[in-house]
């Protein structure tokens, strides 16, 4: 295997790496929502369904599956934050994730799945999530595919499903340390101190050393490339290609902390000047900043990104969950709730310490 690194702006080498990281055994796996339609709904959101094609994807043997019966749980999140969907576990939501037609939450002791019209589907699991580790959803809708990843733990764990039937596929283990994951083309890329790593065929093989500190890694399908941030002494966001194998360095970032989001093509970076922080858009050729955005409505870290908008973490405010709109930039709807947050233009979700409970959506397009 081999890689090539270009920079747009200077200096570093990048080595590409053969070696293969060890992989472990699988686990078994197995239940819920058109209740969440009428949830979406009674928190003030409108909801279009659009349909899709279930003719190939058929439950294995191996999965729970049983008709949509989701229900409100009893009591609300918060102001703006509406009911918590009534999951039939007990376990606190790690993550959720959102399609324009499937929603899927995970818990520790279950992966749960489902079109807005369809069978519910259940994976069991037993995850081992420590203090200082995140489990995440990556998911892949195009190609079917969905990960669960254990994000700075110091033993890695990637489990590979269906994302559809929730077939599992793979149980990966590895003792080298996970900063970000993200999907392109049907397959999952991680970034593990200064490499960027590929799963494929059941293996974790280190694809590029950009010999410098890496943290998030965003998929730009759009451009057949990855994004990754670069947090070393100074901040550049990388470009890697992987059908080329080359990773090209973009202009220096001029703030700290830097995070990402890409929407309808455009990316957006976050971070921190020494004057608070500051919000910019990038060129999309050589990831050069644009003049700095600052208001009320935004400023923080970026956390996720949904079809017309992306969301942040306001740094000033403790818990302060802002919906920014990706063609302008200016913040348009804030809640103060924790967990993470999913959306599309049919509602949002958020994995609130009461569950996994949809948001209050008004005049953020989700």
């Amino acid at each position: 295997m081999s890689g090539s690194t270009e920079f747009l702006d200077g200096r570093h080498g990048a080595v590409a790496d053969d070696d293969v990281l060890e992989v472990g055994p699988r686990r078994s796996l197995p239940r819920w929502l058109i209740a969440l339609v009428v949830v979406l709904i009674a928190a003030g959101v409108t909801v279009a369904v659009g349909l899709r094609d279930g003719s190939a994807r058929r439950s294995a043997s191996a999965v729970t599956s049983s008709p949509n019966n989701l229900a409100r749980a009893p009591l609300g999140a918060g102001p703006g934050v509406g009911s918590p969907l009534d999951l039939g576990s007990g376990a606190p939501v790690l993550d959720v994730s959102m399609s324009l037609d499937s929603v899927w939450v995970l818990q520790r002791d279950r992966l749960t799945g489902n079109g807005l019209i369809g069978e519910n589907r259940h994976a069991d699991l037993d995850l081992q999530v420590a203090p200082a580790t995140s489990a995440r959803l990556v998911v892949d809708v195009p190609a079917a595919r969905l990960w669960v990843v254990l994000e700075g733990a110091a033993a890695t764990r990637v489990l590979e499903f269906d994302a559809f039937t929730l077939r599992q596929l793979g149980d990966v283990r590895s003792s080298l340390p996970i900063d970000g994951a993200a999907a392109l083309a049907g397959r999952l890329y991680l970034t593990s101190a200064h490499r960027v790593l590929g799963l494929r065929g059941g293996r974790l093989s280190p694809l590029v050393d950009l010999r410098t500190s890496l943290r998030e890694i965003v998929a730009d399908p759009a451009r057949s490339r990855l994004l990754v941030v670069d947090d070393g002494p100074a901040s550049y966001l990388w470009a890697y290609f992987p059908t080329a194998r080359t990773a090209q360095r973009g202009a220096r970032l001029p703030v700290r902390g830097a995070s990402v989001a890409i929407v309808r093509g455009s990316i957006w970076v976050a971070g921190q000047q020494r004057s608070g922080p500051r919000l910019f858009r990038l060129d999309a050729d050589n990831l050069r900043p644009g003049s700095a955005t600052y208001s009320e409505g935004v400023g923080g870290v970026i956390v996720a990104s949904g079809s017309d908008v992306f969301w942040m973490r306001d740094v000033t405010r403790r818990g302060q969950l802002r919906c920014v709109d990706a063609a302008s930039g200016q913040g348009v709807q804030s809640w103060r709730v924790d967990g993470n947050v999913t959306s599309t233009r049919h509602g949002a979700l958020v994995a609130s310490p009461a569950g996994a409970a949809p948001l209050v959506l008004n005049g953020c397009a989700g």
